[in-house]
């Protein structure tokens, strides 16, 4: 599955454990509409003073019980549906589209839902509901960066800087909510990745990934449970969402629409409110994440009136 193209930085900001008005709950900030603008900050390595293995990062130190959602369970289905994508577009040619039914979601759970593409959209707009849709941005970005196959070294660590600094900095504006160990071990990891392989740097956040699939277990726990879940049984259920690829991109867009209005109002209410500012970047950074996943994953732009295919 392609994931989202990545955008290109994200600004800091200033913890800020808050709610306002009921818009955005967590440490975030955000940046402006414009990629280009957004601006990323880079690591201080001078003020890391824990260090710790590149083997207990990579090794089993960190490995949760057995009974836990794993990864490699993830990784394993992901690429028999790989083949099997691989071999209807051999068959019948790239224009058949190919996605995951939701019978299979039903029957194998989250490993199913994070490689299908339409439904993917109403799992997303629960995490957008619940403000923890930075889950499944940093998955699918590690995912990439893990299988990507870079042209220098350079690009690859540029690219681990740009997830760690988006993902995981405690100035990042979408910081994910990882044990601090495992934050730790690849803060230390990313200082002295110049000293390692390619091969152990494309799997530095492999642990992270694993943690933030266990927390998005819980998610989709409740999601099953959501109006989000009933909505999407009654608009799909058919082998290919052919046709419902518009449905559940609007859905997506409906979502920042009323959090565009939402903020705004806030803004007009509370213009020099630092919480309510930083929601109101937050929020911008959140909307160039959607368009770029349903760009990437479905290949559907979208803006205020209209929705087109690319």
């Amino acid at each position: 599955m392609n994931t989202f193209r990545k955008h290109e930085s994200i600004i800091s900001c200033t913890p800020i454990k808050a709610r306002a008005s009921g818009i955005i709950n967590h440490t975030r900030s955000g940046s402006t509409p414009s990629i280009k603008n957004v601006y990323s900050p880079s690591l201080n390595f001078a003020s890391i003073n824990r260090t710790s293995s590149i083997g207990s990062l990579l090794g089993g130190t960190l490995a949760r019980p057995s009974s836990a959602p794993n990864i490699e369970i993830h990784d394993d289905y992901m690429e028999r549906t790989q083949k099997s994508e691989k071999k209807l577009s051999n068959f019948f040619g790239d224009d058949v589209p190919f996605d995951i039914t939701l019978k299979e979601i039903e029957v194998n759970g989250l490993k199913a839902m994070l490689q299908s593409k339409v439904p993917l959209c109403y799992f997303l707009s629960s995490l957008l509901e619940d403000y923890c849709s930075e889950n499944l941005f940093f998955f699918l970005e590690a995912l990439e960066f893990e299988n990507s196959k870079y042209i220098s070294r350079e690009e690859q660590e540029e690219n681990a800087i740009y997830i760690f600094n988006t993902y995981l900095s405690k100035k990042s504006c979408l910081e994910i909510n990882i044990d601090e160990k495992i934050h730790n071990d690849i803060q230390s990891f990313i200082k002295k990745m110049d000293k390692t392989t390619s091969d152990n740097i494309s799997k530095c956040f492999k642990v992270a990934r694993n943690a933030v699939y266990q927390l998005m277990e819980g998610s989709f726990s409740k999601f099953q449970k959501s109006e989000n879940c009933m909505m999407m049984k009654k608009d799909l259920g058919r082998r290919i969402y052919k046709n419902d690829k518009l449905n559940a991109v609007s859905k997506l867009r409906d979502y920042i629409i009323k959090m565009d209005e939402s903020i705004k109002q806030s803004l007009r209410e509370n213009p020099n409110n630092q919480i309510t500012i930083s929601n109101a970047k937050h929020h911008e950074i959140i909307s160039i994440l959607v368009h770029e996943f349903t760009k990437s994953i479905l290949g559907i732009d979208f803006n205020e009136k209209d929705i087109y295919h690319i």
